[in-house]
């Protein structure tokens, strides 16, 4: 899984990754004469030898302008997606499989044409020559289907409901991931922690300055810290969350019950980054759906639709969350003894950041109010009873905030529940 996010994460992997295939590609063709009964396989395009040399030429020309182009619309759409929706959603472009599809075909079909072109020179091979020219044409129709694909998906990608939910469906998942079904719950014994226990800290830089650890706690491979806690038989306590942001020598991990592993041990199952992802913090995707909203009801820009569109999203990601067994942090090993103790976000925590933020900044707005007012009803509804304390908490705070942002007279001063906000 990790691997999988590394690649997702990194714009440059796949582009990369075909640019390579299609030189190596080019490479085979130009020395296609050496296999054994090319001549006697029928088909192809046919072509002058003078005018293959002219035709890759073309499609190599062709190409480099096409990734021209989709490099500028790229560039158009992030900026417009950073002014209209927030910085943080810039990450769906970044992680779009089609953008990374286009730019590596076209990369692809060009760097084919250029090593043909060069390597195969002025062959008199007619059977490479329609062999290289074939595989070209297919080359430059497949970039075609793939560019109009791309169109699509980036016309989309400017539309706010597509945008939300992209981010909702990759927030979906990673719930799935990482809040299980109550079958994957264990009893066991509580653990019994120390008072003073020994701590494993982020490395810190030496001397020059080098060689220090610092960054966002992007995941953590909890199962090899059960099994690092099995082997040496201790009890580990990991202490940031995922998402937080450590500076050099932060601690890390407390060891109860024994020495426990070796730090470097403990350290290499960490993975730090610059930034925040979502395959093990499901909330950092509440985060951004909450930023879109928040930016529509800036003055700036002031869409209350916007955010309606985004609460509709956060119901029913919250209704997800509470309904399943809320995660105690408590890993086990196969004999079900507690080896590693994590720290898992709050429902009121969840709650607090799902709707803290729009309610303060969407008081004055009607359609906002009442759509909340719907979420809550809805959240109230379908939670377990235990949960509905943290819900009714917002809901008691709806109405001092509409009536601070409206006349207390006006009917809008009180919400009342609207799943359409203002219909």
């Amino acid at each position: 899984m990790l691997a999988q996010e590394w690649v997702r994460e990194r714009f440059w992997v796949v582009p990369t990754a075909l640019l390579v295939a299609g030189m190596a590609v080019g490479l085979a063709v130009s020395r296609a004469d050496s296999i054994p009964g090319l001549d006697e396989v029928g088909g192809g395009l046919p072509v002058r030898p003078g005018s293959a040399e002219a035709l890759l030429g073309i499609i190599a020309a062709s190409m480099l302008t096409f990734v021209g182009v989709v490099f500028t619309i790229t560039l158009v759409a992030l900026q417009l997606a950073s002014a209209q929706l927030s910085p943080r959603v810039i990450r769906t472009f970044i992680r779009s499989g089609v953008t990374k599809l286009a730019f590596g075909l076209f990369l692809a079909t060009f760097a084919y044409a250029i090593v043909v072109i060069v390597v195969e020179g002025a062959s008199s091979s007619a059977d490479v020559l329609r062999l290289a020219v074939t595989l070209g044409v297919l080359f430059v129709l497949a970039s075609l289907v793939v560019f109009v694909v791309y169109v699509t998906a980036t016309m989309r990608l400017l539309q706010v409901s597509w945008v939300v939910t992209a981010v909702a469906e990759e927030t979906r998942l990673a719930l799935g991931r990482n809040r299980p079904a109550a079958t994957s719950y264990l009893s066991a014994a509580a653990p019994q922690v120390d008072q003073d226990p020994r701590l494993v800290r982020l490395k810190e830089e030496r001397d020059d300055g080098r060689g220090g650890q610092f960054g966002v706690i992007l995941g953590v491979d909890r199962g090899r810290l059960v099994q690092l806690g099995r082997h040496y038989d201790c009890l580990l306590q990991f202490l940031p969350k995922v998402g937080e942001y450590l500076p050099i020598g932060a601690d890390l991990v407390a060891v109860h019950g024994g020495d426990g592993p070796p730090d470097d041990a403990v350290r290499d199952c960490v993975h730090l980054g610059r930034s925040r992802t979502m395959y093990q913090d499901p909330l950092y995707g509440i985060r951004q759906l909450v930023d879109v909203a928040s930016q529509a009801l800036s003055p700036a820009v002031n869409q209350p639709t916007t955010a309606v569109v985004v609460i509709d999203r956060l119901e029913e990601l919250l209704l997800r969350i509470g309904r399943r067994p809320q995660p105690t942090g408590f890993f086990v090993d196969s004999g079900s003894v507690v080896r590693l103790m994590y720290p898992e976000p709050t429902w009121a925590e969840t709650v607090d950041l799902a709707f803290t933020e729009i309610a303060i900044y969407g008081a004055s707005s009607p359609a906002v109010m009442r759509r909340l007012a719907a979420a809550y009803e809805s959240l109230h509804q379908s939670i377990p009873f235990d949960l509905r304390l943290d819900v009714a908490r917002h809901v008691a705070l709806l109405e001092p905030l509409a009536s601070a942002a409206i006349l207390p007279g006006h009917p809008m001063a009180t919400p009342r529940p609207d799943p359409r906000g203002l219909g």
